[in-house]
């Protein structure tokens, strides 16, 4: 008796055993589904349940299971892919000593203009602006960038004009003799689409002509309106004048030009009086140093107009100036132009901030960028609200672009905006 009351006792215990290791199975199994079956570090949740299964009562035959749901593993998320920057090269002499300091306010300006547009690398190839360090410059630029601006002198602009364009470029200036004449460019130059964009004066002073007349046509209606043209014996000055008295009498003016030298400035009011007729209007293509010595021999009343570098100068020096009316860039005389606020000023000491001249530059650079990015883009005529003035051209046509900068007036001793918009263009 004794023997098999300590049979039955065992044998319950051992049934108790067995239920709790199918109990102690089933709740851990959840909680281990997060192992890798098979793993090195455990038998995971599968090894727990076949244990289970092992270990449980056999009077009846459990019913067969459905095979567990395949889940696919996640997909890691494809990259996304974004196109490569574009390369802009600046061919730009920062290696002549005449002119690094105006390659770098372009540079400069140029840079400020592809960090705003985004997705676009500005790099520079230095030159001396002799013809062969231009001529290697513009080859490399065309081979190894996607966009060219440059060169920037005339002489430099006149090499690439050779050329023919293998990526959308903007040349920063004219060829010799090619503003004057319309026929001396081609309607459309060969290869990539290229245009001339230039600061030169006397681009600016054929506007300046069409500006002056603008304002004369109520007291010239019966007669041709008449224009003084003063001007020194320096090379710009001659061009600067030039270009005023060719855009004055292509409108149906009359012009008389004065050359004024050291040893003749003292007479020039004689010599004017001496002329005949007084003038309807007087353009002045100097200095501001130049043109504070001939302004008290000019008569009065009669309207004066120079360039952007004849008002340059102290707030005193302006001031001996005042009434004089020029052209200049939003960029200068409306800082809140909607183009303008759009791109950051220069810091103190950095290129570009070294004054209007700098400044002027500067602009240049960033409408610059912001052409050949239209080129780029295939806009055929191409017209831009720019920081340097309203912008347009048609590379297919005349590929030079056409400026109208804004008419400034000198009051007292500071350059104000004129309210009345010029309504043509420079080119």
């Amino acid at each position: 008796m004794h023997a098999a009351h300590r049979t039955d006792r065992l044998t319950h215990r051992f049934a108790v055993c067995r239920r709790s290791a199918l109990l102690a199975a089933l709740l851990l199994a959840p909680a281990l589904a997060l192992c890798q079956p098979g793993s090195q570090t455990g038998l995971g949740a599968a090894g727990f349940l076949q244990l289970a299964q092992a270990s449980a009562p056999s009077q009846t035959p459990s019913a067969p299971q459905a095979p567990a749901a395949q889940v696919p593993a996640p997909t890691p998320a494809a990259a996304e892919v974004l196109p490569a920057a574009r390369r802009v090269a600046l061919v730009l002499p920062t290696l002549n000593a005449n002119l690094a300091e105006s390659a770098r306010a372009v540079a400069a300006g140029a840079q400020a203009a592809a960090a705003r547009a985004g997705n676009l690398s500005v790099e520079l190839i230095a030159t001396d602006d002799s013809t062969e360090a231009n001529l290697n410059a513009w080859r490399r630029a065309q081979a190894e960038f996607d966009l060219v601006i440059g060169p920037l002198t005339r002489a430099g602009v006149a090499t690439a004009a050779t050329q023919q364009a293998a990526r959308p470029t903007v040349l920063l200036n004219t060829p010799p003799a090619a503003d004057a004449e319309r026929q001396t460019l081609p309607a459309a130059l060969p290869g990539a689409p290229t245009v001339f964009f230039s600061l030169a004066l006397d681009a600016q002073a054929r506007l300046v002509a069409r500006a002056a007349l603008r304002d004369l046509r109520t007291a010239t209606l019966n007669r041709r309106p008449r224009a003084w043209v003063l001007h020194t014996t320096t090379p710009l000055s001659r061009r600067t004048a030039q270009g005023f008295y060719e855009g004055f009498v292509a409108l149906a003016g009359e012009a008389t030009s004065f050359e004024i030298t050291g040893t003749t400035v003292g007479g020039l009011g004689e010599r004017l009086r001496d002329s005949g007729s007084l003038p309807d209007v007087i353009f002045i293509a100097m200095d501001n140093v130049g043109a504070r010595q001939v302004r008290s021999a000019l008569p009065e009343g009669v309207p004066v107009w120079g360039t952007a570098l004849t008002a340059t100068g102290t707030r005193r020096e302006l001031a001996e100036l005042s009434g004089l009316r020029f052209l200049e860039m939003p960029w200068i005389i409306k800082r809140d132009h909607a183009a303008v606020m759009s791109y950051p000023r220069p810091t103190a000491g950095s290129p570009g901030a070294g004054g209007d001249d700098e400044a002027r530059l500067y602009a240049f650079g960033i409408d610059a960028v912001r052409l050949v990015l239209a080129l780029a883009d295939g806009q055929g005529a191409i017209r831009l609200d720019g920081v340097t003035g309203q912008l347009s051209v048609d590379a297919r046509g005349d590929p030079r672009v056409r400026m109208a900068p804004m008419v400034a007036l000198i009051a007292e001793d500071e350059v104000v905006a004129d309210p009345v918009p010029l309504d043509g263009a420079a080119r």
